[in-house]
């Protein structure tokens, strides 16, 4: 698919918004709204945008426009018990049978994108 997953410079087509001081989240958030993002990362965003339900692990989405969820959080399941991992899996499965009620939560400040 040619997809680069390193974030660069190389992802804006058009002319940063502030070219003095490169700041990557900022001018990917500009160059989404103009439209001058990389093919490879416009396929993804639009793989994203039409997936019904996303999982994302670690991940920062402040600049991505999800609106996100609380988390749920297993930790260390590979240096935990069987029967450790088999409740974190019922807890999972009883989670997903009620996602779609959940409300989701702020996890950005207002200010970050000048809202």
């Amino acid at each position: 698919m040619d997809f680069e997953p390193r974030a660069t410079r190389k992802d804006i087509t058009g002319p940063l918004s502030s070219p003095e001081v490169f700041n990557y989240g900022m001018e990917a958030y500009e160059a989404f709204k103009k439209r001058s993002l990389t093919s490879d990362i416009a396929d993804e965003q639009k793989k994203v945008q039409e997936a019904d339900l996303v999982i994302f692990q670690h991940g920062t989405l402040h600049f991505c426009g999800f609106k996100v969820l609380a988390p749920q959080i297993s930790f260390a399941p590979e240096f935990s018990s069987e029967e450790e991992r088999k409740a974190m899996l019922a807890s999972w499965a009883q989670r997903l049978k009620g996602i779609w009620e959940e409300e989701p939560i702020q996890c950005t400040p207002p200010w970050y994108f000048g809202q």
